[in-house]
């Protein structure tokens, strides 16, 4: 009679054990989909969901069972197919023999990190070595470190956590992994667009066109023509330019200002990160203690629009130089103020380069140090530069 009732107390307890973990990792699920912008909903015995859409692609977050264990699943659907038709997988300890016995297709980019880890097939071998450049070479081989079992084809990526993940963080720096790789996926830009046929010489008549396109291929005529009227921007951006003295020495008295233009870009997923590091959290300190959890000395490779770049010799987030500063806007919050970056480079980098990138596009990478809430600043020291 004992040890039935002690039977019986050892059920309850787990019973007891059992729900309250599963609250907690509900409430992880559910406190993640609100960082994530996704619905949760609960499925079943001890199972759960996110799902919600972008505007390049929608996600569903799952829980199943496989091999008496509990993983997580990662289903992306992109809402337009890839430029290229392609079926990537994992490599495994049996690739070799299954591709030996079937006779499958194992298309190789020349990635020897790329290419342990994965096994691609597809009818155009060349257009898929084409579109795997190192950049999304790069984000898929993150990919593949952080995953347990991937599948990406040109319709969607899933990937598989062999666990089942409780904690917020880990969920939410999981999605944003895989939400950055497929927007890079996605990229049309990659490939630089064709370029368009000369316009024809409106001031001949149609019978002599043929003619002037012999005349033009044998020996180029170059038309008279006023010099057109300079933009106030250029004017400026000349202007700026020609006061720039030559000598460094001098250029780290006077910081190079330039007014930058008004771009219409597409927002990077590190400033959604940004954003959402702003909005998300109340007070300086939430605000803080989110960066240090989830930022900091993090890897990222990303893009701005510099406004100004200057030397410095002493710093008090960077320390003794020299070395140069590069700034500009990241976002804007809703209250109209923006969110800055500002990347040290070491004295070694070209400084006319530097200057050249301010008021375009300007790719880096570097390890993020530092935010200042109060400022609304974001320190990254650049490792290297991306061309």
């Amino acid at each position: 009679m004992e040890f039935f009732f002690i039977f019986v107390f050892i059920v309850i307890l787990i019973f007891v054990f059992g729900a309250k973990h599963n609250a907690r990792v509900n409430e992880a699920w559910a406190q993640a989909a609100n960082e994530l912008h996704l619905k949760f909903e609960k499925r079943g015995s001890g199972g759960r969901e996110m799902r919600g859409s972008r505007a390049e692609f929608s996600i569903v977050i799952g829980t199943t069972y496989q091999n008496k264990a509990r993983w997580t699943e990662f289903n992306l659907r992109f809402n337009k197919a890839l430029p290229v038709a392609f079926e990537l997988n994992k490599q495994h300890f049996l690739s070799g023999i299954s591709k030996s016995l079937l006779n499958a297709q194992d298309i190789e980019v020349g990635d020897l990190a790329f290419d342990e880890k994965a096994i691609i097939s597809g009818k155009e071998p060349e257009e898929i070595r084409e579109f795997l450049t190192p950049d999304r070479r790069d984000h898929l081989k993150r990919l593949f470190g952080r995953f347990d079992g991937y599948r990406i084809t040109d319709s969607g990526i899933k990937v598989e956590d062999h666990s089942l993940i409780t904690n917020t963080q880990d969920l939410v720096r999981a999605a944003k992994l895989l939400f950055g790789t497929a927007r890079v996926m996605m990229d049309t830009q990659a490939s630089s667009p064709p370029i368009p046929p000369p316009l024809p010489n409106r001031n001949l008549s149609p019978a002599e066109e043929p003619v002037a396109v012999e005349v033009i291929r044998d020996k180029p005529e170059v038309p008279e023509e006023s010099p057109p009227v300079p933009s106030p921007f250029e004017v400026a951006e000349h202007t700026a330019l020609e006061e720039i003295p030559l000598q460094i020495e001098e250029e780290a008295v006077v910081p190079a200002i330039v007014t930058p233009a008004r771009f219409e870009h597409e927002v990077s997923d590190f400033a959604c990160d940004m954003l959402d590091l702003f909005t998300m959290h109340s007070s300086h300190y939430a605000i803080s203690t989110a960066f240090t959890k989830v930022f900091l000395n993090e890897e990222i490779s990303s893009s701005i629009i510099p406004q100004r770049v200057e030397k410095y010799f002493l710093d008090r987030t960077f320390g003794r130089g020299p070395g140069f500063l590069l700034r500009g806007e990241i976002c804007v919050l809703e209250d109209g103020k923006p969110i800055s970056l500002v990347i040290a480079y070491p004295e070694e980098e070209n400084l006319s380069e530097l200057r050249a990138a301010i008021g375009t596009s300007h790719a880096f990478s570097g390890t993020l140090v530092k935010c200042d809430t109060f400022s609304r600043e974001i320190f990254v020291i650049a490792d290297h530069r991306e061309t």
